[in-house]
């Protein structure tokens, strides 16, 4: 940490030295969240004066990249979003984007969720209806971007299409085949490559994950791309950064999937008992998560539709199960109120991805090509896959 610190001074007295900015920062009283925000509105100043800022331009461009370097070695990697890295895919994803939604039709296809929680009510799965026709399948047949590949993979693996849905499977899980993501700066690809992760673990299964490249591997590459897809582009206490007029993307993915990480946890809480550090219950980081997932909602009026997250939350403290006893749950358990535990559980569920994240910048997180080829195979063989 001090070390961080020392950087960031050094850092700072860098941008200082940058000609005329200390004339903009004295003239300017606006509030930026980031280093790299700040210094591109300096451009923008300096740029309107019409001074020479080739030599400008080079000292701020050196600045945003110690920045960034900094930024992703520090606790607060997994918000940042780093520009300079940021691949250019906004052609592919533009057209494509189009073909989903000339392919869309109107209703929901149901399949009953392969893990059902309770012993009432029998739990569904909606899926879009997309009927991608036979040009738009071979336009994209080669595509490997992580977001065209788990629409049409989710697509096809849902309607039973296995063939069809495991090859684009198969090009998506490409781009785990560097250490480093490529997509990992990428909002909408690094949504698609937890998608392609999460399609992954469904049609592998235990047996499955355990028989090709293991199931720890996966969960914890899982649970780490969700966690990204929940945090990037978030200021962490930042409050003012909250608007309630208005609901972005970033905010619906961040209730959606806040819900899909607690869901995953439950679904293999005995995993996830010796995955996660010593000590850390699953049931409280479901609890934590189907509770922020909801709060989330409420701020920006769409509680509607995550009342039953609230409610799995409530149900695990009061019951220490989604089905409803006379244990006590974790309110007699715990010495902690439910608030507490929540707060706990979500401080918790980022430094549990944060050292995640930290395997993923060893490259420990990469799938090779033989483990890929060796998940395919199984799927291949697992649902009778005819190739040519």
């Amino acid at each position: 940490m001090d070390s961080q610190i020392q950087e960031l001074n050094r850092l700072n007295d860098f941008i200082y030295s940058i000609p005329y900015f200390d004339s903009f920062i004295q003239n300017n009283s606006s509030i930026y969240n980031d280093v790299e925000e700040l210094l591109k509105d300096f451009l923008s100043f300096v740029d309107n004066k019409g001074l020479d800022v080739s030599e400008i331009r080079i000292m701020v461009h050196i600045a945003i990249e110690r920045y960034a370097s900094i930024i992703e070695n520090s606790h607060k990697a997994l918000y940042y979003i780093n520009s300079t890295k940021r691949f250019h895919d906004e052609s592919i994803v533009s057209e494509f984007i189009e073909d989903l939604r000339k392919a869309k039709c109107e209703g929901v296809l149901f399949k009953n969720a392969d893990i059902q929680h309770y012993k009432t009510i029998t739990e569904k799965i909606a899926c879009q209806k997309v009927d991608f026709k036979e040009e738009t399948i071979k336009k994209y047949w080669n595509c490997t971007h992580p977001y065209v590949c788990s629409i049409i993979s989710s697509a096809f693996i849902n309607a039973k299409q296995y063939g069809i849905g495991i090859q684009f499977l198969k090009n998506g899980l490409s781009n785990f085949n560097t250490i480093s993501n490529k997509y990992w700066d990428n909002p909408l690809a690094l949504k698609g490559c937890s998608d392609l992760l999460h399609m992954t673990q469904y049609v592998l299964g235990v047996k499955g994950m355990s028989e090709t490249v293991g199931a720890d591997k996966i969960l914890e590459m899982l649970y780490l791309y969700i966690s990204r897809v929940i945090y990037m582009g978030d200021i962490p206490q930042d409050k003012k950064n909250i608007h309630t007029d208005s609901v972005s993307q970033h905010v619906i993915d961040k209730i959606n999937y806040l819900s899909i990480r607690a869901d995953l946890v439950y679904d293999y809480q005995n995993m996830f008992a010796h995955i996660f550090p010593m000590g850390v219950n699953p049931d409280i980081q479901f609890m934590a998560d189907k509770y922020m997932a909801d709060a989330f909602a409420e701020q920006f009026g769409l509680g509607v539709m995550t009342k039953q997250c609230f409610y799995d939350s409530l149900k695990m403290y009061q019951h220490g199960s989604l089905i409803p006893n006379y244990s006590g749950g974790y309110k007699d358990v715990e010495d902690a109120t439910w608030g507490e535990l929540i707060e706990r559980g979500t401080t918790r569920a980022y430094d549990i991805a944060y050292t995640y994240y930290k395997e993923y910048k060893k490259g420990n997180y990469q799938l090779s090509a033989n483990e890929i080829d060796t998940i395919i195979s199984y799927l291949v063989e697992k649902f009778k896959v005819y190739r040519e």
